[in-house]
């Protein structure tokens, strides 16, 4: 059986690692020694009176180098083992984040859509009014950018949770931005609520804005 064997590891020995060879090199000369010592403290055993220090000595000499190659060779196996590991991870990983990417790419994309749509600016002008009341087109502002966050909101576990932080924080000041302009008294109708919220962004940043500077940075990071 060892001879079949033999034969089997010089066929594959070209395919292996050269790494790899030398850890079933070394574990073969362990069990080798090992079976030495197990044979030498059998026969010692069997003539244990006549044992003197010598006999002693030259077993120690056999074991003491076995368990120091044993324990190297263990050592070796156990940081090949997880170096695997870790290989293997990184390839998962790697495949992973090669099939996610098409799917993150697209989950940004709409939330640059998404901000595009809520953005005040263009918001107020999309939107006509249902009424001449204010507080109706407030209403009505606010239940389509709602409406739109919704379509949306399965996005966020495609992109950080900072990410979708600032996005949320976006709706919400945008939300905030329309009820605060409504709360105005000089705003009577709704046309004066669409121009008041427009002209407040004539020299300002609209937090949509802000949440689409952040998404190109983060997109850049994905390259």
């Amino acid at each position: 059986m060892i001879y079949f064997a033999k034969i089997h590891y010089e066929t594959k020995r070209s395919a292996v690692h050269p790494y790899k060879i030398f850890l079933c090199e070394t574990l073969c000369i362990l069990l080798a020694n090992l079976c030495v010592i197990i044979l030498k403290a059998y026969f010692c055993f069997q003539n244990l009176p006549q044992m003197d220090a010598t006999k002693i000595i030259e077993i120690l000499a056999y074991t003491i180098p076995s368990i120091i190659t044993g324990g190297m060779a263990y050592y070796l196996f156990n940081l090949h083992f997880k170096d695997q590991q870790n290989t293997r991870r990184w390839l998962i990983q790697k495949d992973n984040q090669k099939m996610a990417l098409p799917l993150r790419l697209q989950a940004y994309e709409r939330l640059t859509l998404l901000m595009e749509r809520i953005n005040p600016s263009q918001l107020m002008v999309r939107i006509n009014p249902i009424s001449n009341d204010k507080n109706d087109y407030e209403n009505y502002v606010i239940a389509q950018i709602e409406q739109e966050f919704e379509h949306n909101i399965a996005q966020q576990i495609y992109v950080s949770d900072k990410c979708w932080t600032i996005i949320i924080t976006a709706k919400n000041a945008t939300v905030q931005m329309v009820r605060t302009a409504a709360k105005n008294e000089k705003v009577t109708n709704a046309d004066e609520l669409r121009t008041y919220v427009i002209s407040e962004l004539f020299d300002k940043s609209s937090p949509s804005n802000t949440a689409l500077s952040f998404i190109k940075s983060e997109v850049a990071e994905l390259w």
